[in-house]
Parts: structure tokens; sequence; C-alpha cells
């Protein structure tokens, strides 16, 4: 972080009282750059309708296991990516905002585009739940946003049913280790505050203090959001933060994709023509997601054949 000298020189200048309203302000900092007493009051607003927040543990959460020379690493993205969907289900939310780092973000967008062909395995389960998220069986479309950190001030999703985060927003080491030096901090306190703040901005723009319908909030990665932090954990693995609870959660162990056998292809179809959807079959059956597209797409084709010897014995 590095502040202009005519900013520090502006700052230290000043001799009525200033004041900073900013919801991330960093008291610290303002108190360097002036170099006066400053006295920092936080607001925390209750809940104006129920809101869940939870944070399930995603060691992967960050940008060097996330992206692969600046691109997204669907292999270590495709599970937690399972648990949003099954999350999404569970919440009955219309509306999902996803938020994650830029280049997720944008290659999101362009896999919802249905002429968009992957070639690698990853990459289409990826593609498969983002259409199951958008498209769920026998329901309305589901209004599916998808933006990038930094995201705070606008309003465009106050009325969103729920918030994801996925990814720990961490900034440039380096950096951050400039800016803790003059500053004069520890670097853990520093470098955390930024990702907590940033990703309290993102869950923010649900605007819980104002809405009136329930919002759910969850983010995947290590760091817990700035508000919801305030309180030990619980023994049903809780904590009772500042905001409310926060639900601590960890990832389901993925399903791996399965030889298919009869029996195999006879539960999936089964377990499909009763309602249920690709990622809860997968849940239930311990099997990849592209395992269960195999199956459909062998009882499409065995019912395309038995058509056809139908047609031909008439």
């Amino acid at each position: 972080m590095t502040i202009p000298a005519a900013a520090v020189a502006l700052y230290a200048s000043v001799t009525v009282p200033m004041v900073f309203l900013d919801a991330t302000m960093d008291a610290d900092e303002v108190r360097k750059i002036t170099g006066k007493p400053v006295r920092e009051i936080r607001f925390t607003l209750p809940d104006s309708a129920p809101v869940t927040r939870t944070v399930v543990v995603y060691a992967n959460g960050v940008r060097k296991h996330m992206l692969l020379g600046g691109k997204p690493f669907w292999k270590n993205i495709v599970g937690p990516f399972r648990d949003i969907v099954s999350r999404v289900q569970a919440a009955g939310a219309k509306s999902v905002l996803l938020v994650s780092y830029k280049p997720v973000a944008e290659a999101m967008k362009q896999l919802l585009n249905r002429n968009v062909v992957p070639l690698d395995a990853a990459t289409r389960n990826v593609k498969d739940l983002l259409e199951e998220l958008q498209y769920p069986d026998d329901q309305p479309k589901r209004k599916l946003y998808i933006e990038h950190y930094p995201l705070r001030g606008t309003n465009n999703y106050e009325t969103t049913d729920m918030i994801v985060t996925l990814g720990d927003p961490w900034d440039n080491k380096d950096a951050a280790k400039y800016g803790a030096a003059w500053l004069g901090l520890p670097l853990d306190r520093t470098y955390r505050k930024r990702v907590r703040s940033q990703l309290e901005q993102a869950h923010g723009r649900g605007r819980p203090a104002q809405r009136k319908t329930p919002l759910t909030c969850v983010h995947y990665g290590t760091v817990v959001p700035g508000s919801w932090t305030g309180a030990q954990r619980e023994p049903d693995g809780s904590m009772n933060a500042s905001m409310g609870k926060v639900t601590i959660a960890r990832l389901a162990p993925p399903g791996r994709p399965r030889k298919l056998t009869p029996e195999m292809v006879e539960k999936i179809g089964v377990m499909r023509s009763e309602g249920f959807t690709l990622n809860e079959i997968s849940t239930a059956l311990g099997v990849s997601i592209r395992t269960v597209q195999n199956a459909r797409a062998e009882i499409t084709t065995r019912k395309g054949r038995a058509d056809a010897l139908q047609k031909r014995g008439k």
C-alpha cells in the first residue's frame, strides 16, 4: 500500500475534526497517515429478516490453487461447486449471486453459453452444475448473477435470496508486507483484515439490515467475513457471532467416477424418474456427476433402440 505524499500532507494539515464514513475504514491506517488520534465508532445493525450464515472450510480457496496460468483450475473448483448446488437447492433459493476471482467469474459466464463445449471432464462437470443451478428440474429458471471481487457499494442484489463467495480474496502479499511495515503493524493482522473486509462487503450486498425476506450467505474458504466474527465456537460446531449464528461446515467428499453396471444404470434411472436432480443422485450414490450423466445417456440410448424395434415390429 503506497500513500501519496501529497495526501499525507493534506490530512496532516487539517485542523478541524474529520469524519470518515466507511464500513471498512482502518483506524490504524488513518492514525498513521494523519499522525493524530482517531476515535473509531462502529455500528452493527441487527438483521431485519432471518439470515443464515455458513463458512464451508475450503483449503484450496486461494488463487494459487483455483487458478493455473491465470485461468480457472476447474479440477480444484468442481468439489465446492457441487456443494454450492446442493445448498442452493436445500435453501430453495430462486435467485443466487456468485462472487469469486475475476478469471473464475468471467469463465463461469462463458460456460453459461450453451454453445460452449468444454473438452476436459472437470470443465464439463462445472458447466453441467452451472446449468443445473440456472435451470432446475421441473422449476422456473433460477436467476443467477455472477460477479468478481472486489464487490461493494451496489444495491443491485438487495433482494437476492442467496449470496455465495468462492475463495478468499487475498491481496498481493508483497504489497501487504510493505503496507504492514509502513504502518508498523503485524502482517497477519493487516492482511487478514483486508480479506475479511472484502468478504463483508460482498455479503453486505444482500442488505441484511434493510431486507424483508430471508437471506442465505455462504462463504467457501478459510477466512470468516468481517462482521460475522465475535464469539467462541459452540459445541454444535457453530459460532454465535455478532451478526448471529455462523455455522462452520466442511465439504462432503466427492463422488468418484465408476464403471457403469446394469444395476447402477437402473438405480440412476429410477431416481431420475422420481424427480431427483443430477447432484442429488451423485451425492446419494457416492458417484460423480459424469457417472450420472453417462447413465442418463445410456438410458436414452436404450429407449431409442426399444422404440426403433417397436416400430419395426408394427
